[in-house]
């Protein structure tokens, strides 16, 4: 039984997303193309889930026009790949069918970060516990790997500098299952977290970062688990690719992150809606702002959406990132831009943007929110580098060829 939301469109709807008659609607559902599902007990109304919709809608482009249809498929079109880890629609962002917003509030990241890998619970209950923190976390950290290294970089680019070191001393990396690569997971978050604290792990991420930022713990670990994993995002799907190759888990990390730090993925989005609410705190208030970056370019960073066929109307994380920013100084300020913002380019915000605000919010040393990012995602990608050892595919697109340039 289907919750009502916009997740679900009604026959009419349905049959208007679709460009068709309800008559030929209902044919679809009795040939088995797309499932009718009931919006609530006792309600004879239908609802059709809108990705059902949109899937059908594209393979019926690709029967008229081939050539469009796959180019479509490598942005933001039909599934291409299967995932158990995550899902993300208008309605909730869910880890192996759990709310990430109710994991995030009573599991640390480690026990978040397991489950995505492994999907293991423990108990018989509705739902299951997630299952306690691994002994693993509390290996030891190598403090001296990549002591040599210039200090100017950023602890990603020093964990990227490192990983094929923490390959050669592995005799595990060449495994190609979760329970022989987990040791291997876990030393690589340990690794990062020491680049990002500046010392070793001390019971957990979050309070280890948390005590060399001075910060509150509990909210670096509700941010890590909100941002750890968004399906096939840029990052993760070229770590899948990698793993397809037979590559190692090392060099999927390695490929993943160097894909995270693009100008056109997550940090740069980052950077960029962290630089307009700066200038929004230098005024003091929005509206001059959001006005000045209309004018200028157009859109307003961390509200402009150019991934309206994955979710078209609001990011359900980011409605959890803000409450978890509740209590903050710079509060009012920032619940005052999401109204004007938002009214003024009837866009709504998006997780880029919340992740940049939490900076500020929370208090955070400058770069501080890339690091837990890139830890966040870490622990995605690495979920899906093991479900993807575990096919036999291999990640190959084909390319459709227009000719040469002379």
């Amino acid at each position: 039984m289907a919750e009502a939301s916009s997740d679900y469109l009604d026959a009419a709807a349905a049959a208007a997303f679709l460009g068709v008659t309800k008559a030929t609607l209902y044919a679809y559902v009795s040939r088995g193309m797309i499932a009718s599902i009931a919006l609530a007990a006792g309600d004879r109304r239908k609802g059709y889930r809108r990705s059902d919709l949109l899937a059908l809608r594209h393979r019926t482009t690709f029967r008229k026009d081939p050539d469009t249809a796959a180019t479509e498929v490598i942005e933001f079109g039909t599934p291409i790949l299967t995932t158990s880890i995550s899902q993300i629609t208008e309605a909730d962002h869910s880890y192996r069918d759990r709310s990430s917003s109710e994991l995030a509030g009573r599991y640390a990241f480690e026990q978040v970060a397991q489950f995505l890998w492994t999907g293991e619970v423990e108990g018989t209950g509705s739902p299951p516990d997630l299952l306690p923190q691994s002994e693993l976390w509390g290996q030891p950290t190598d403090t001296r790997l990549g002591s040599g290294l210039p200090a100017d970089l950023t602890p990603v680019e020093r964990l990227q500098a490192v990983l094929p070191l923490m390959e050669r001393r592995d005799l595990h990396a060449y495994g190609a299952k979760a329970a022989v690569l987990m040791p291997a997971a876990v030393r690589i978050l340990l690794q990062l977290t020491y680049f990002s604290a500046g010392r070793p792990y001390t019971g957990s991420l979050a309070t280890t970062l948390a005590s060399a930022w001075g910060v509150d713990a509990s909210k670096l670990d509700a941010l890590l688990v909100m941002v750890a994993d968004h399906e096939l995002n840029i990052a993760t799907y070229t770590a899948r690719c990698v793993a397809s190759a037979g590559a190692t888990l090392y060099q999927a990390v390695l490929g993943g992150l160097a894909a995270l730090q693009g100008y056109k993925h997550l940090y740069g989005q980052v950077a960029e809606a962290r630089g307009f609410f700066a200038e929004v705190v230098a005024e003091g208030r929005a509206a001059p702002v959001v006005r000045r970056y209309l004018r200028l370019r157009g859109v307003v960073p961390g509200f402009h959406n150019p991934y309206r066929r994955l979710y078209a109307g609001h990011d359900p994380r980011v409605a959890t990132l803000v409450e978890l920013l509740a209590g903050s100084a710079l509060y009012p300020l920032l619940k005052e831009t999401l109204s004007v913002a938002e009214a003024a380019t009837g866009e709504h915000p998006r997780v880029d943007f919340a992740l940049a605000v939490a900076e500020p919010l929370l208090g955070l040393p400058e770069d501080a929110i890339f690091s837990l990012i890139a830890l966040g995602r870490t622990a995605g990608m690495i979920a899906h580098v093991f479900e993807q050892y575990g096919s036999d595919r291999v990640i190959r697109p084909r390319a459709r060829y227009v000719g040469g340039s002379g």
